[in-house]
């Protein structure tokens, strides 16, 4: 395995927007390092600075002051065809292509290696083939890129930065568009890429959980600051609960999830473990209970597929679904002396 070098580093650069008198800052004073074979994750609230962050490392956005370099390069020392060797981007900006094809706008990503008269090689066959290959869009390559879904485009704009063979990778919410699926397979792309050809990539995501599986090392941003180390750091220090957590949706740092915080005013009992109770508890604390170990109504996970529902220690009824429970305890409370929930 080759030994990691430093690509990236940024020395008291302060981003943001304006000149002068008129600066606004969003970071300050930022000092990072970034090596080879990481997939580095960018997150935070909404206003903050990341794409502004994305931008200026890719050098289409100079630093307010500090220093960036690439390679030991001044990024604003390389002139845009020096930068396209060394990054590709993937923006969340919508770009006017006209009539231009799937095709055709992957094959641009190639440009930078094909000198000014744009002659493929077969080294930049194979680049395009790969790329299309791996982000699976061979069905989309003779379509106009206006026709396409933002998931399509979004696709097809990956596989162009793919196709451009950079060392280091740029890309800003590059699954926003794209369903589970397609998510997943974008992301197990680029952790590969990472591994297995040394590349150093960079994402900005508001997908938190999704961030806490797959990144080597987390950059989070908040309120002019940023910190940086790996994920599972960021949360036990509560850095990350600090920066992202809401009332409503505070992040639980047991389970890695934001979780909703449902008004909880009915008292119930729930026996059993395993995935069906913590799905149960779920959907019970949806509808309005709250879990304790004693009280009038107790709901007991069976052996088979169904739940037994008991009032007083006393067996009511037995019900083979989640749904049915639910439904089932509302006519207890409705029938009884007990407040119920509306389920």
């Amino acid at each position: 395995m080759r030994p990691t070098s430093s690509i990236i580093s940024l020395d008291q650069v302060s981003i943001g927007y304006g000149t002068g008198r008129k600066d606004k800052k969003l970071v300050q004073n930022l000092d990072l390092t970034v090596s080879e074979r990481q997939l580095i994750v960018l997150v935070g609230p909404n206003g903050v600075g990341k794409s502004t962050l994305l931008r200026t490392i890719a050098g289409l956005q100079k630093p307010l002051c500090g220093s960036i370099q690439l390679f030991n390069k001044p990024t604003n020392n390389l002139n845009p065809k020096m930068l396209a060797h060394y990054v590709s981007v993937v923006l969340t900006s919508q770009i006017d292509t006209g009539y231009v094809t799937a095709s055709e706008l992957i094959a641009m990503g190639r440009l930078p290696h094909t000198g000014w008269l744009g002659t493929f090689s077969s080294l930049d066959r194979q680049k395009v083939s790969s790329a299309v290959k791996q982000t699976k869009v061979d069905h989309l390559l003779d379509k106009p890129v206006y026709q396409l879904s933002d998931g399509e485009r979004q696709k097809i704009m990956i596989a162009r930065a793919l196709a451009q063979d950079t060392p280091i990778m740029i890309l800003d919410e590059p699954t926003t568009h794209l369903d589970i699926t397609n998510q997943m397979n974008i992301i197990q792309l680029l952790r590969s890429l990472v591994k297995t050809q040394n590349k150093c990539i960079i994402l900005a995501t508001h997908n938190i959980e999704l961030a806490l599986q797959v990144s080597d090392r987390m950059w989070l941003m908040h309120h002019g600051t940023m910190e940086d180390g790996t994920p599972e750091d960021l949360v036990l220090n509560g850095a990350l609960a600090q920066a992202m957590s809401t009332d409503l949706a505070p992040f639980n740092p047991e389970r890695g999830t934001f979780q909703v915080q449902h008004s909880s005013t009915y008292p119930i009992v729930l026996k059993g473990t395993g995935i069906r109770a913590h799905w149960t508890q779920r959907a019970l604390e949806r509808a309005g209970y709250y879990v304790q170990n004693e009280g009038a109504v107790a709901v007991e996970i069976a052996d088979e597929d169904d739940w037994l529902i008991y009032h007083n220690n006393q067996f009511i009824r037995s019900v083979d679904s989640i749904g049915s429970l639910l439904y089932q305890l509302s006519q207890l409370y409705s029938s009884s002396s007990l407040s119920h929930p509306d389920v």
